[in-house]
Protein backbone atom coordinates (compact mmCIF):
# COMPACT_ATOMS: atom_id res chain seq x y z
CA UNK A 1 0.00 0.00 0.00
CA UNK A 2 2.55 2.53 0.80
CA UNK A 3 5.41 0.48 -1.13
CA UNK A 4 5.20 3.33 -3.57
CA UNK A 5 6.54 6.58 -0.87
CA UNK A 6 10.26 4.49 0.20
CA UNK A 7 10.79 3.81 -4.04
CA UNK A 8 12.47 7.18 -4.37
CA UNK A 9 13.83 6.86 -0.65
CA UNK A 10 16.28 4.14 -1.48
CA UNK A 11 17.74 5.84 -4.40
CA UNK A 12 18.45 8.91 -2.34
CA UNK A 13 19.66 7.27 0.82
CA UNK A 14 22.19 5.61 -1.07
CA UNK A 15 23.42 9.02 -1.99
CA UNK A 16 23.58 10.33 1.08
CA UNK A 17 25.87 7.46 2.62
CA UNK A 18 29.20 8.13 3.61
CA UNK A 19 32.05 6.43 2.19
CA UNK A 20 33.33 3.16 3.14
CA UNK A 21 37.18 4.16 4.54
CA UNK A 22 39.70 1.80 3.02
CA UNK A 23 43.21 1.33 3.51
CA UNK A 24 44.27 3.78 0.79
CA UNK A 25 42.25 6.46 2.11
CA UNK A 26 43.52 6.11 5.33
CA UNK A 27 47.15 6.32 3.69
CA UNK A 28 46.66 9.11 1.85
CA UNK A 29 45.42 11.31 4.37
CA UNK A 30 47.65 14.01 5.59
CA UNK A 31 49.32 14.01 9.33
CA UNK A 32 47.42 17.67 9.80
CA UNK A 33 44.16 16.06 9.13
CA UNK A 34 45.20 13.54 11.34
CA UNK A 35 46.41 15.73 14.63
CA UNK A 36 43.46 18.29 13.33
CA UNK A 37 40.98 15.59 14.45
CA UNK A 38 42.83 13.95 17.01
CA UNK A 39 42.71 17.70 18.97
CA UNK A 40 39.00 17.98 18.17
CA UNK A 41 38.43 14.78 19.75
CA UNK A 42 40.42 16.16 22.49
CA UNK A 43 38.67 19.25 22.96
CA UNK A 44 35.44 17.36 23.20
CA UNK A 45 36.77 15.09 25.61
CA UNK A 46 37.96 17.55 27.84
CA UNK A 47 34.88 19.66 27.51
CA UNK A 48 33.33 16.42 28.91
CA UNK A 49 35.40 16.09 31.74
CA UNK A 50 35.23 19.26 32.52
CA UNK A 51 31.52 19.43 33.86
CA UNK A 52 29.71 21.64 31.02
CA UNK A 53 28.32 19.61 29.74
CA UNK A 54 25.26 21.10 29.61
CA UNK A 55 26.29 23.48 27.74
CA UNK A 56 28.64 22.65 24.64
CA UNK A 57 27.00 20.28 22.56
CA UNK A 58 29.49 17.81 20.61
CA UNK A 59 29.49 17.56 17.33
CA UNK A 60 29.05 14.07 15.94
CA UNK A 61 32.13 12.17 14.57
CA UNK A 62 30.45 12.36 10.82
CA UNK A 63 33.30 11.60 8.45
CA UNK A 64 31.68 13.52 5.41
CA UNK A 65 33.88 14.07 1.60
CA UNK A 66 35.36 17.43 1.48
CA UNK A 67 33.59 18.22 -1.32
CA UNK A 68 30.58 18.45 0.61
CA UNK A 69 29.32 22.36 1.10
CA UNK A 70 28.97 24.31 3.74
CA UNK A 71 25.39 24.33 3.75
CA UNK A 72 25.44 20.59 3.95
CA UNK A 73 27.58 20.61 7.26
CA UNK A 74 25.44 23.40 8.77
CA UNK A 75 22.60 21.20 7.76
CA UNK A 76 24.13 18.21 9.27
CA UNK A 77 25.26 20.18 12.11
CA UNK A 78 21.58 21.54 12.70
CA UNK A 79 20.03 17.66 12.86
CA UNK A 80 22.82 16.53 15.81
CA UNK A 81 21.46 19.76 17.52
CA UNK A 82 18.07 19.13 17.07
CA UNK A 83 18.74 15.07 17.92
CA UNK A 84 20.61 15.83 20.95
CA UNK A 85 17.72 18.30 22.16
CA UNK A 86 14.88 15.55 21.20
CA UNK A 87 17.12 13.01 23.40
CA UNK A 88 16.82 15.64 26.12
CA UNK A 89 13.32 16.71 26.12
CA UNK A 90 13.29 12.95 26.04
CA UNK A 91 14.90 12.30 29.42
CA UNK A 92 13.08 15.01 30.78
CA UNK A 93 9.69 13.69 29.29
CA UNK A 94 10.05 10.18 30.36
CA UNK A 95 11.30 11.98 34.27
CA UNK A 96 8.20 13.91 34.34
CA UNK A 97 5.78 10.83 33.35
CA UNK A 98 7.27 8.53 36.26
CA UNK A 99 6.99 11.49 38.83
CA UNK A 100 3.46 11.45 37.37
CA UNK A 101 2.73 7.93 37.39
CA UNK A 102 4.21 7.76 41.11
CA UNK A 103 2.16 10.58 42.25
CA UNK A 104 -1.17 8.81 40.62
CA UNK A 105 -0.17 5.42 42.38
CA UNK A 106 -0.20 7.19 45.97
CA UNK A 107 -3.41 9.14 45.11
CA UNK A 108 -5.17 6.51 44.13
CA UNK A 109 -3.68 4.71 47.51
CA UNK A 110 -4.64 7.75 49.15
CA UNK A 111 -8.13 7.48 47.80
CA UNK A 112 -8.99 3.97 48.36
CA UNK A 113 -7.87 4.19 51.89
CA UNK A 114 -10.33 6.72 52.43
CA UNK A 115 -13.46 5.00 51.02
CA UNK A 116 -12.54 1.63 52.70
CA UNK A 117 -12.35 3.71 55.92
CA UNK A 118 -15.77 5.37 55.18
CA UNK A 119 -17.58 1.90 54.37
CA UNK A 120 -15.72 0.39 57.51
CA UNK A 121 -16.92 2.67 59.93
CA UNK A 122 -20.47 3.32 58.34
CA UNK A 123 -20.64 -0.86 58.57
CA UNK A 124 -18.85 -0.48 62.44
CA UNK A 125 -22.06 2.18 63.07
CA UNK A 126 -24.80 -0.16 62.10
CA UNK A 127 -23.28 -3.10 63.90
CA UNK A 128 -23.40 -0.81 66.76
CA UNK A 129 -27.10 0.50 66.51
CA UNK A 130 -27.84 -3.42 65.98
CA UNK A 131 -25.72 -4.15 69.10
CA UNK A 132 -27.28 -0.88 70.86
CA UNK A 133 -31.01 -1.94 69.91
CA UNK A 134 -30.21 -5.49 71.42
CA UNK A 135 -28.73 -4.66 74.45
CA UNK A 136 -31.55 -1.84 75.23
CA UNK A 137 -34.11 -4.67 74.42
CA UNK A 138 -32.61 -7.32 77.06
CA UNK A 139 -32.30 -4.29 79.50
CA UNK A 140 -36.36 -3.60 78.79
CA UNK A 141 -36.96 -7.63 78.97
CA UNK A 142 -34.82 -7.64 82.38
CA UNK A 143 -36.67 -4.69 83.90
CA UNK A 144 -39.76 -6.35 83.10
CA UNK A 145 -39.06 -9.55 84.90
CA UNK A 146 -37.35 -7.56 88.08
CA UNK A 147 -41.00 -6.04 88.00
CA UNK A 148 -42.71 -9.21 88.08
CA UNK A 149 -40.23 -11.02 90.46
CA UNK A 150 -40.58 -8.00 92.61
CA UNK A 151 -44.24 -8.23 92.57
CA UNK A 152 -44.27 -11.58 93.44
CA UNK A 153 -42.26 -11.11 96.56
CA UNK A 154 -44.25 -8.47 97.79
CA UNK A 155 -47.10 -10.93 96.94
CA UNK A 156 -45.56 -13.98 98.55
CA UNK A 157 -46.86 -14.11 102.71
CA UNK A 158 -43.62 -13.24 105.32
CA UNK A 159 -44.26 -15.25 108.65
Amino acid sequence: MFGHLFDNTQSKSNKLKRKLSTVSDSESESDSVKTTKQQKRTKNLQATVSGSVSNVIAEAEVHMDSSISPDVRVLSQMISTLSHDMRNMFGDMNTRINDLERNLERKITVKVNQIIDKRVNLEIKKVRSEVNAVVDSLRLDIDEDLQVVEKKLEDFPTK
